[in-house]
């Protein structure tokens, strides 16, 4: 006899008979459209579970198992009211648009891209850059300053003006010259805020000196702040007086410069490139002579190249460069400024 036993909960009646066991659908299978061929061939139990997805882990892609979409492009919220039609057309009027949705994202797949932060994908220049040298602090200072305004309540003898301070590109070939000739000692003949003098004070040695000589002790004062931030700053000498008498007094004590540099009043160039030439002992062998032309008269000028070129035998080196008439001779004697 055949007995028949069904288990409760199960899928299936198992029917025993003869030691074998026959797969037999139940009632209720029948009631969910399974079919007797689909049971008669032997159907694993699992063939009823939920069909894996293929090529997915769970937890690998969150957003994939459980898509996410509302979070891509929030829908408008069940709650809202309808738009009206006077609403839409003024929403065209002002060419609002929905947005659109997003292809291929998943929220929180790429949140750079979800979310963009540009400021992450390229990074710009942050603003703890390098900071300001002396040199490029003095001359911001200069620029900054408000020389009319001293000069209105007294302050100094003369309108200064702040492109008379040396241009970076006239303190980088200052620099050079020092290296080019290996001077060590220099002098200067109007040194305004001191911003050449601070240049020339860092080319030199560690032993070198910086003598100059400028009349207006606000110029002197302002320069001498910054000076004193440079390690090279010890190296400056600076006098506040009048040029033409102090050249005459360094002639007499028979001291020598390497490089000489005379950018004072134009008014006087003549006189001030006199003496240096013809203080005995004032200028080193093989020093260098700098005359700025920048400011000065076109006919002081060409006077100038005139006696240079009557003297060009006595001469080594004759050029201009940056604003500067460049002298080197061996022989300094005998060269004299003509009216």
């Amino acid at each position: 006899m055949a007995a028949a036993m069904h288990l409760p909960g199960s899928l299936f009646a198992r029917s025993v008979s003869g030691g074998s066991t026959d797969l037999a659908p139940s009632k209720g299978d029948k009631l969910r459209g399974i079919s007797d061929a689909s049971t008669s061939a032997g159907v694993d139990d699992c063939h009823y579970l939920p069909n894996k997805q293929s090529n997915l882990a769970s937890g690998a892609h969150p957003t994939a198992t459980f898509a996410n979409n509302h979070l891509i492009v929030p829908s408008a919220p069940k709650w809202c009211a309808p738009v009206s039609a006077e609403t839409q057309k003024l929403k065209e009027a002002l060419s609002c648009k929905v947005a659109t949705p997003l292809a291929n994202l998943s929220s929180g797949a790429y949140p750079t891209v979800t979310f963009p932060n540009s400021h992450l994908v390229a990074p710009t220049k942050p603003n703890w850059c390098k900071p300001l040298t002396v040199q490029q602090q003095l001359y911001k200072a200069v620029q900054d300053e408000d020389w009319e305004g001293h000069f209105m309540v007294g302050r100094t003898h003369a309108q200064l003006k702040p492109d008379w301070t040396a241009s970076p590109e006239r303190c980088a070939t200052l620099q050079q010259l020092v290296d080019y000739n290996g001077s060590r000692r220099v002098l200067e003949v109007g040194s305004f805020c001191g911003a050449s003098s601070l240049a020339l004070a860092e080319a030199l040695p560690e032993d070198g000196e910086v003598r100059a000589v400028e009349k207006e002790p606000l110029a002197v004062d302002l320069g001498k702040m910054y000076q004193s931030k440079s390690a090279a700053g010890s190296k400056i000498n600076t006098s506040v007086r009048d040029a033409k008498e102090w050249l005459d007094e360094l002639a007499n004590k028979e001291e020598s410069f390497d490089l000489v540099l005379i950018d004072a009043d134009k008014d006087n160039m003549k006189e001030y490139v006199d003496t240096v030439l013809h203080a005995p002992g004032l200028l080193a062998p093989y020093s260098l002579l700098c005359v700025d032309i920048t400011r000065t008269c076109q006919q002081e000028i060409e006077a100038f190249r005139t006696t240079v070129a009557l003297n060009l035998q006595a001469l080594k080196i004759v050029f201009e460069l940056q604003g500067l008439l460049v002298l080197q001779q061996s022989v300094l004697k005998g060269i004299k400024m003509e009216a």
